[in-house]
């Protein structure tokens, strides 16, 4: 049973290495994109990140409303800028709560965990409910996705 259990973290974690984000662009101009009002994440040297809304941007900076305040970033001084996105929590719930109720049901189908007795069929049912609730867990944890607009370096 345990080596089951090890299977269905090991495709859980796959399943949630495939949502992660992708690379953002060196591109200043890729800025353009961003609506007013679009809520960014904006990480500056020195590793600080500050969270509003977009405004607006030059060759110079990005102003952007914090606390309820206009505030502007020197160019010179951001490092990264991410577009957050909402969550998705009862979406990425039943998703993955879908994968490891399948991750599940075929750990024991092809580990031949369901044997013709019982106590078999009892541990293929608890497998598949654990793999179920565990894919779920997971899903309604996933963060809002951040996706790099702009970013320095690597």
């Amino acid at each position: 049973m345990q080596n089951c259990i090890s299977r269905l973290f090991v495709v859980a974690a796959l399943a949630v290495a495939s949502l992660a984000a992708a690379s953002g662009s060196p591109e200043w101009s890729s800025l353009a994109g961003l609506k007013a009002g679009d809520i960014i994440e904006v990480r500056q040297t020195g590793r600080s990140t500050v969270t509003g809304t977009y405004r607006s941007n030059s060759s110079d900076g990005l102003m952007l409303e914090l606390a309820g305040a206009d505030s502007t970033l020197a160019k010179s001084s951001i490092t990264r800028v991410s577009l957050v996105g909402k969550t998705h929590r009862v979406k990425h719930a039943v998703i993955l709560g879908l994968i490891g109720g399948l991750a599940g049901a075929g750990a024991t189908k092809f580990g031949h965990a369901c044997s013709e007795t019982k106590d078999g069929c009892h541990n293929a049912r608890v497998v598949t409910s654990a793999g179920a609730a565990g894919g779920t867990i997971i899903g309604a944890l996933l963060p809002a996705r951040k996706t790099a607009i702009y970013r320095v370096g690597k």
